[in-house]
């Protein structure tokens, strides 16, 4: 429904102003205490935590529906 959309959206919305807010600092704090390298490898692992967090979510889904 058109209300259940706009809440998808709201919600969307919120998170990735919220991330987008955190991940400077966090980024900066990881470099300061780990090295400029460090970045890249925590965000190789919070991407491939995300795909495996979607995989598992799709799959829960197809158990639902059938």
């Amino acid at each position: 429904s058109a209300s259940s959309r706009g809440a998808a959206v709201g919600a969307y919305s919120l998170f990735i102003d919220l991330s987008l807010g955190i991940t400077g600092p966090l980024a900066g704090a990881i470099a300061a205490g780990f090295g400029f390298v460090s970045i890249f490898l925590f965000a190789a692992l919070a991407s491939l935590t995300g795909l495996a967090l979607s995989v598992y979510l799709y799959k829960q889904t197809q158990v639902v529906r059938q």
